[in-house]
């Protein structure tokens, strides 16, 4: 039996301590200790793959992803021509503002104090600094459009887009703006601010780009004319200039901070920008007149128009309280359904969103289909808005009111085409909600007629 009180050196081992023989080649010896070395690193990559698998065992947590890297500042504007006044207002800012770009005669600038909201313009050649996003190149409508849009200007279609010449932007003259209203199509892209990488939900103001001249833009461009022009065929001049309503622009892809829409009123400067492109003919005809309100609404209550209004609420539940605003809302496609009203207090589920906007729909509705008005507590809202619109325009009387309840009667067609999740159609009845396949449209419906 072998004794254990001595045991065997392992080869390694035996190995490391081993000596070349005395008077061995010198060759000899470094092979030796080259394979020493050897094995000493295939022991150490050992146990570093062990203590790799140990960590990875102790931790389920992924490896940190790598800080992604500062966004690249904005290119700085051109300021060399900068008047006096300008740059002494510019100076007078400090670190307050940041200037993000320059627009056809304005900076435009964010205010660092909260670069999520403001927005600011300087005009380069007297220095004026506004929170009003300037009015961006114009141009007016072709010569036969014009004459569709100049059913509502009393029949001159040079009333339509008073300049002979494209329209030179209102905020390159230190004249007043003309109280005359207009009808125009923008003439070049738009926008208030450039998006910031550093600021992602920061504001960009109102952006648009002009529809084409020619083909599909200039028949989508005839065809929202020809639709709208009955429309403000309706309200008396008076009107447009009592609420300050000085041009509609049409436009492209109009956005909003970033949110698509499709009507965007700018309140300070007085533009109604309306996008061009198809949807419901109803639709377009309901969002004028909602767009027109804001901006009459605005005239009458200034910057309270969207805050509370205890004459208005008195009509709602007691206890209500309207939402955080219509644009949380928009992806809602349903809200805009008379179906959608939580009950008879509102037109639809959109009304809750905000105050201003019970109020918009509520004025649309009026003004394209007023029988769906038909609890007491919507009739009151309605009554209020008669009265406070002929407050700011007495042409609003009983009489205006009558000749506008029998165009409804006579003039609309309330079907909409609405696509299908197989890629159909069917048609929808806004009024009674009767809905038709595809293959059975309404007799003489048409994206023109509808």
């Amino acid at each position: 039996m072998r004794s254990e009180a001595h045991p065997r050196p392992r080869a390694s081992q035996a190995r490391d301590n081993a000596t070349p023989p005395r008077g061995a080649p010198t060759t000899a010896a470094r092979e030796h200790e080259k394979m020493i070395l050897r094995e000493r690193m295939l022991a150490l990559e050992r146990e570093i793959s062990r203590g790799r698998a140990a960590a990875c065992d102790a931790s389920a947590k992924p490896l940190p992803k790598p800080l992604p890297l500062p966004p690249p500042p904005l290119p700085p504007p051109q300021l060399s021509d900068l008047s006096a006044a300008a740059r002494s207002t510019l100076a007078a800012a400090g670190p307050a503002i940041t200037v993000l770009d320059a627009n056809d005669g304005w900076l435009v600038m964010r205010d660092n104090r909260n670069p999520a909201v403001r927005l600011r313009w300087l005009r380069r050649t007297d220095g004026v600094l506004t929170w009003a996003q300037p009015t961006p190149p114009l141009r007016p409508l072709p010569s036969d459009v014009a004459r569709i849009a100049a059913c509502g200007l009393g029949g001159a279609a040079e009333l339509v887009s008073p300049d002979a010449a494209p329209l030179a932007p209102a905020h390159q003259s230190t004249a007043p703006p003309t109280p005359l209203f207009g009808i125009y199509v923008a003439a070049e892209a738009f926008f208030g601010a450039p998006a910031d990488a550093a600021y992602p939900a920061s504001r960009t103001g109102i952006t648009g780009c002009p529809p084409p001249a020619d083909g599909d833009g200039l028949a989508r461009l005839r065809r929202t004319v020809a639709l709208l022009a009955p429309e403000w065929t309706m309200y008396p001049p008076e009107l447009f200039s009592a609420a300050g309503v000085l041009r509609i622009v049409f436009c492209e892809e109009l956005r909003y901070n970033g949110q698509r829409r499709r009507d965007v009123p700018d309140l300070a400067s007085g533009n109604l920008y309306v996008d061009v492109g198809d949807r419901a003919p109803r639709r377009k005809r309901h969002s004028l007149h909602h767009e027109l309100w804001h901006m009459i609404d605005y005239r009458l209550r200034g910057a309270s128009f969207a805050a509370a209004d205890a004459e208005w609420e008195a009509a709602n539940k007691p206890g209500f309280r309207y939402g955080p605003g219509g644009k949380h809302m928009r992806s809602d496609a349903a809200s805009s359904q008379l179906a959608s009203a939580p009950d008879g207090h509102f037109l639809n589920r959109y009304c809750t969103s905000a105050i201003m906007e019970d109020k918009a729909e509520v004025w649309a509705a009026l003004m394209c289909y007023a029988l769906t008005l038909s609890t007491e507590p919507l009739r009151a809202k309605g009554r209020l808005l008669q009265k406070r619109a002929a407050e700011l325009c007495p042409l609003l009387n009983d009489a205006w009111w009558e000749s506008v309840y029998t165009a409804q009667a006579t003039r609309q067609n309330l079907w909409e085409r609405h696509a299908s999740p197989d890629n159909g159609a069917t048609y929808h009845h806004y009024l009674t909600g009767e809905v038709r396949p595809e293959a059975d449209p309404p007799e003489g419906w048409s994206i023109d007629s509808a």
